[in-house]
């Protein structure tokens, strides 16, 4: 088994992801052998030959929340919790030999402004495909950087993988219903607290070159925009609106509940003609709100590890 050191240090290596990253992995001409083969270590007969992968996970954008100017409809966002479960990364070589580094943490990413070091993970030289997981969060799991007991408890008793709490305020904000016309009440202030209880896996994320000796930093980014964004396309500066969390509060009690948006037809919520596209770049089919939410939390997995093309339910 190749080995990998995990140790804690307290200092990053800085460095640029993207100079890092080299084209897909070529295929080996070993004549058809073991796709699955022992792991091993890569060697020129006398010394093993390693590179080594420092991993962090850090918050994106969005993650504290937005002023009203962000957004298209002017409502202001704050998150107050944005936790999320780290599993296995994953180095593959060209002969399929893996090198892995288990996590199993939660991360308070409202913690997490500067990247906190999880592994220093050696992997032997060459090419290496990269993969990763964001699990539902088990009892295993331990606190990562300065997340606290009770978040960790929170993610491991209720087995989610990413849990977002916070609030929608605007001074003159509504709830409507309707658009013939529509039905408002005054709702100055709504709240969220979605929990998801759906582990994701992601692959096909761009490889990385290692020399020997070279120290490469792979950044876990993981962002707070995307359930406000109005489709899933990777536009560098996205349109985001608000006013569909407060329309979901149907029981008009301040707080919009996923039981809430899983009976709203996301079709009815999330309209055409405010710029909202449901179908091009969907990870699943949306059908009501909370397929809405649960996709575009697949979108930000899939985009911690900018490149990646494929993420999928554990």
């Amino acid at each position: 088994m190749v080995p990998f050191v995990d140790m804690r240090r307290s200092f990053l290596i800085a460095g640029s992801l993207g100079a890092a990253l080299v084209g897909t992995l070529a295929c080996g001409d070993d004549g058809g052998g073991d796709m699955n083969p022992p792991q091993e270590s890569v060697s020129d007969g006398t010394t093993d030959r390693f590179g080594i992968v420092d991993l962090s996970v850090a918050a994106g954008t969005g993650v504290a929340g937005f002023d009203g100017a962000a957004l298209a409809d002017r409502w202001t966002v704050r998150h107050d919790r944005l936790l999320v479960a780290v599993g296995t990364f994953r180095f593959t070589a060209a002969d399929g030999a893996e090198v892995t580094h288990e996590a199993s943490g939660v991360v308070d990413l409202l913690q997490a402004s500067s990247p906190a070091l999880l592994a220093a993970v050696n992997v032997p030289v060459g090419s290496a495909e990269v993969g990763f997981s964001l699990p539902v969060a088990t009892s295993r799991f331990s606190a990562i950087g300065s997340t606290s007991a009770a978040d960790l408890e929170l993610m491991a008793s209720n087995g989610y993988s990413i849990y977002i709490e916070g609030t929608i305020t605007r001074k003159d904000g509504m709830t409507c219903t309707g658009d013939a016309p529509p039905v408002c009440t005054p709702a100055p202030e709504v709240r969220f607290r979605w929990g998801v209880p759906v582990g994701l896996d992601i692959d096909d994320c761009p490889t990385l070159a290692l020399g020997e000796g070279d120290m490469i930093e792979q950044v876990l980014t993981l962002t707070g925009d995307r359930w406000f964004r109005t489709d899933f396309a990777d536009d560098a500066e996205p349109t985001l609106r608000a006013q569909w969390i407060a329309n979901a509060d149907t029981d008009r009690d301040g707080e919009t509940t996923l039981e809430e948006l899983e009976r709203l037809p996301a079709g009815t919520l999330l309209r055409s003609d405010l710029g909202y596209d449901l179908r091009r770049a969907a990870p699943i089919a949306v059908t009501t709100a909370r397929d809405f939410v649960e996709a575009q939390v697949r979108m930000m997995a899939r985009d911690a590890f900018a490149g990646c093309k494929t993420v999928s339910a554990l």
